[in-house]
């Protein structure tokens, strides 16, 4: 065996638990991505009332520096003045916009590696570069954005998951049919990969692809 073919080898071998990193680090993307939009939309739906409630309350002191004014319009003007204040208070308690950007910030990063591992699998075996210090150093950059990443909801969590679960592209290892391997040769596909390329195809270009049947997935036995 040449030194190119235990290079391969040993990438091949690597090859599931790649895809598995690939596969998380684009589950940590979304899900903070959403996130994202999730704490910027709370920044915006408590903090233009804030405005608008200090503009109010601003207008109406300076008219009342015009002229007397009932007891009724003063206790709504304190009113909105007190709903203000605790309206900012909250913003800057919970930090809505801070808490965004940390997970703008770790999407981009997660974003980043799995970019990384999508470029990887795409070079020939010659130009990935040594195997262990490749994949150590893909390892502590995920361990390192795991400990710096702020908590996702729950929610946005599961609703992520789900959705990935349901995109043929995102949990191969999981389907009932035959993975493709990450560093297969496309000639060594079996023709279920092919069925699974149009229902794709379709999807992106219709929104409204159904799941090949049970039947195609086994259309051919898996021969890596």
């Amino acid at each position: 065996m040449t030194t190119d073919d235990a290079a391969r080898a040993q990438w091949e071998t690597a090859g599931n638990l790649l895809a598995r990193w690939r596969n998380r680090a684009r589950l940590n993307q979304d899900q903070h991505w959403e996130a994202t939009k999730y704490f910027q939309q709370l920044h915006y739906l408590v903090g233009v009332p804030v405005v608008a409630l200090s503009a109010i309350v601003g207008t109406t002191v300076f008219a009342t520096l015009q002229k007397q004014v009932g007891l009724r319009i003063q206790l709504v003007v304190g009113g909105i003045s007190l709903l203000a204040a605790v309206l900012a208070g909250l913003q800057t308690f919970l930090g809505f916009s801070a808490r965004a950007e940390q997970h703008k910030s770790v999407a981009s990063a997660y974003g980043a590696v799995r970019r990384r591992l999508e470029t990887l699998v795409t070079l020939p075996v010659e130009l990935r570069g040594n195997l262990a210090d490749t994949v150590k150093q893909i390892e502590l950059e995920l361990d390192n954005l795991a400990k710096a990443a702020p908590t996702v909801p729950n929610s946005i969590y599961r609703s992520v998951q789900k959705r990935l679960a349901a995109d043929l592209d995102t949990w191969p290892e999981t389907r009932t049919y035959p993975p493709v391997h990450p560093f297969m040769a496309p000639g060594a596909y079996p023709a279920a990969a092919a069925v699974h390329a149009e229902f794709i195809e379709e999807y992106y270009q219709t929104g409204t692809g159904s799941a090949p049947a049970p039947e195609a997935r086994a259309a051919e036995p898996y021969q890596p």
